[in-house]
């Protein structure tokens, strides 16, 4: 498996300032490059929804879900009725839910 297109979500601070942490996320040959271990684990697993931006979660549930199942799931975690919801306002839910 090929290291995926996207990048991982990092998920803890490599340093006590987070702003120095956010500043060098913009940089490839930076301090926040993954390791070679973490390389290799993330070719040999899929990546879960978590660690991927949070920006990708409305395009992979979109694509992934059909509204049906997020008509069924959704209302097991939120308050919404599923009958009387809209389908972006579900999908919305899904996405908050995922973030």
């Amino acid at each position: 498996m090929q290291t995926p297109p996207f990048q991982l979500v990092r998920t803890s601070m490599t340093s006590a300032n987070p702003l120095a942490d956010a500043a060098c996320a913009c940089h490839p040959d930076g301090c926040c490059q993954l390791s070679a271990a973490d390389l290799r684990q993330a070719n040999t697993r899929r990546a879960k929804l978590s660690e991927l931006d949070p920006h990708l979660h409305c395009s992979i549930i979109g694509t992934c879900l059909s509204t049906g199942e997020l008509r069924r799931m959704i209302p097991k975690f939120t308050k919404l009725d599923r009958h009387h919801a809209s389908d972006l306002e579900i999908h919305h839910s899904a996405v908050e839910l995922a973030i």
